[in-house]
């Protein structure tokens, strides 16, 4: 019997992308369906037996609640272009269901400026999806979402024990459509330079992938 997967990560990582790609696969797949702020009021849900696939930023904290071998698909997407959507969608600079639900999940993210919360969102909010690798009976793999191929696609597969078919994986991802912003367009983002925030992307940021300077390079050049 195939096993579960959920997908998650920080918000704006192109969950939804990856969703449509499992669908078009033939693997069904909820979006914030089981988890979202809602729902996880009450605590967190039980995975229903027959359920193929859940893609939601919200489960992020549960992965303890997972059902064993469960396949966490961990996206990550670079800090700008997540950085940049976050703020389009001013989550910090109003209140919001969402809002509520990530400050009660990352409490350091009560306080600071806008700036500041949305940038450390991509920070605590990936660590949170990480911490799904140290968790007893999971299987955890994680993917760039802008590196997201059919060697990728194959992986996520063989942990869920599943069979894809290579032309059936070479349409899905030609199928799609992914956008991604390269600048920091909105929000006084230079506030960073120097901080503690800064050098925690762009840590984190290298280990993903994206190289050490990945915001910092940026905001250097801009000064």
């Amino acid at each position: 019997m195939s096993r579960s997967i959920l997908v998650t990560g920080c918000p704006r990582s192109g969950l939804g992308h990856v969703a449509g790609l499992l669908e078009r696969l033939g693997v069904p797949c909820g979006r914030s369906e089981l988890f979202n702020a809602a729902s996880l009021e009450f605590g967190a849900p039980k995975w229903p037996r027959k359920r193929g696939a859940e893609a939601s930023w919200e489960a992020a904290p549960y992965a303890e609640h997972l059902p064993a071998g469960t396949v966490v698909v961990h996206v990550v997407r670079h800090p700008l272009a997540t950085l940049d959507s976050l703020w389009r969608a001013r989550l910090f600079r109003s209140r919001s269901e969402a809002r509520a639900f990530v400050e009660r999940h990352a409490t350091a993210l009560t306080h600071g400026l806008p700036v500041d919360q949305t940038a450390r969102l991509w920070i605590e909010w990936n660590e949170l999806a990480e911490s799904a690798r140290d968790a007893g009976g999971l299987r955890y793999v994680r993917v760039r979402i802008e590196a997201l191929d059919e060697a990728a696609l194959r992986w996520i597969a063989e942990l869920s024990e599943r069979e894809f078919r290579r032309e059936d994986l070479t349409r899905a991802l030609e199928s799609t459509v992914r956008t991604s912003s390269t600048e920091l367009a909105l929000g006084d983002w230079t506030s960073l330079r120097g901080t503690e925030t800064l050098s925690r992307i762009d840590e984190l940021a290298a280990r993903y992938g994206y190289g050490r300077s990945a915001l910092g390079g940026l905001l250097a050049q801009a000064a």
